[in-house]
């Protein structure tokens, strides 16, 4: 997938990956504190199958601008409906887009799929998108302290890249370069965060005010979970009855598909996520 820039109307400037295709659309919207590189091996394997896909750097992510302001859902969905406005003129994506997001980018689909939904094929929601946060941490307090992002403590490139592939060593090495993506050598030799840590609480205050259970009832566009199955992250069976409620209030086709690992699916199993992609279109809730 190939390095892109464009610049919105707003002025900022928006970075992607773009991979050739001929059928279908495919926009790929990561997480909190990610980046478009982490979607590369699903990527890789949709454009082999001949579809179009687009993975996105949002705002404050990757390589795209950081302005210090728009971090709430009514601009990052300003953001992507400019963005993919553009990707429409210059032919690299056509409408309706099927939309895939995880974890954070879940919430931002979901929020453009209620605003635009005539311009939405379907989302796909990567571990993500399936419960309120104010479950787990009632109030912000509680949210902001545990799960602020942690410092990386003087850590060079070297070290950086030597510490994941130690606890991704399950990853394939698309996944790990991804990761690396999430970070920049600074003018000291150390590595930091591309997404600055206050710009981060911004994002997570946003997310922890988000109610899933508020939008799929008037959900118009079907919609596919892909959960993964972690009893170290959480109770496989909190996440089981929070996608069978969701599935349950809405009105529209959905599927659900649940797989052992990671929260970053995508980057562990990219193979898995990118069948159940081409299974959907083909024959799923999103085939036409």
């Amino acid at each position: 997938m190939k390095s892109n820039y464009v610049k919105l109307p707003n002025g900022y400037r928006l970075h992607y990956l773009l991979g050739p295709g001929e059928v279908s659309s495919v926009l790929m919207v990561h997480g909190l504190a990610s980046n478009a590189k982490m979607y590369a091996g699903v990527g890789e394997i949709l454009q082999k199958a001949g579809i179009r896909v687009v993975s996105l750097d949002q705002r404050g992510h990757g390589k795209s601008d950081k302005p210090e302001t728009g971090y709430d859902y009514e601009t990052l969905v300003s953001d992507l409906h400019e963005f993919l406005s553009l990707m429409v003129d210059i032919g690299a994506l056509t409408k309706p887009v099927l939309l895939v997001g995880q974890s954070f980018g879940c919430s931002v689909v979901e929020n453009y799929a209620l605003r635009y939904p005539h311009e939405v094929r379907g989302i796909v929601l990567i571990d993500g998108g399936y419960r309120s946060m104010k479950l787990d941490f009632p109030t912000w307090d509680r949210c902001e302290v545990a799960l602020a992002p942690p410092e990386l403590q003087g850590q060079n490139f070297d070290s950086l890249s030597k510490m994941l592939k130690h606890y991704m060593s399950e990853f394939p090495i698309s996944a790990i370069d991804g990761a690396l993506a999430n970070f920049t050598e600074g003018e000291d030799g150390f590595m930091k965060a591309n997404l600055p840590k206050h710009l981060h609480m911004k994002i997570l205050h946003e997310l922890w005010k988000q109610s899933p259970e508020d939008i799929f009832p008037v959900l118009s566009v079907p919609f596919v979970f892909v959960t993964a199955i972690n009893r170290e992250m959480h109770d496989p069976e909190v996440k089981r009855n929070a996608v069978a409620t969701l599935r349950r209030s809405s009105k529209v086709d959905s599927a659900e598909y649940w797989i052992s690992g990671h929260h970053d699916l995508h980057a562990q199993h990219p193979a898995e996520i990118a069948d159940i992609i081409l299974n959907e279109l083909a024959q799923g809730v999103f085939a036409q």
